[in-house]
């Protein structure tokens, strides 16, 4: 069916992708690879292979249909700004003076928790 192409590429694309990373990657496979082709032809095979299936991920996730299931209000957007402010001067705060410690002991904790 059309409507799932996207999906089909996009799976294919996460198969190829993790295959590559986890399988290819651990220690057995990736010891004899490099004995039998050598460390360049192994790296330069792993990063085709990696790069192959992050473009099959970009594609089938591009042309994937649409299915909303959350319609926010104009208030959470409202919300969301308001809370990305807050986080962002928690965050810049942290790093560019200690007199800001005194408020809180961890600031970029607090930055990450009001972030997510």
């Amino acid at each position: 069916m059309e409507v799932f192409e996207g999906f089909k590429t996009l799976f294919i694309g996460m198969f190829i992708f993790f295959v590559t990373n986890l399988v290819l990657g651990s220690f057995g496979p990736r010891s004899w690879l490099i004995d039998k082709y050598g460390i360049i032809k192994y790296r330069a095979g792993h990063s085709v292979l990696s790069l192959l299936g992050l473009y099959f991920i970009i594609i089938g996730f591009s042309s994937r249909p649409l299915f909303p299931i959350y319609y926010p209000s104009y208030g959470d957007y409202k919300l969301t700004g308001v809370l990305m402010t807050i986080a962002l001067m928690f965050l810049a705060a942290s790093f560019s003076s200690k007199e800001f410690t005194a408020i809180t002991k961890h600031p970029v904790l607090w930055a990450v928790f009001i972030f997510s």
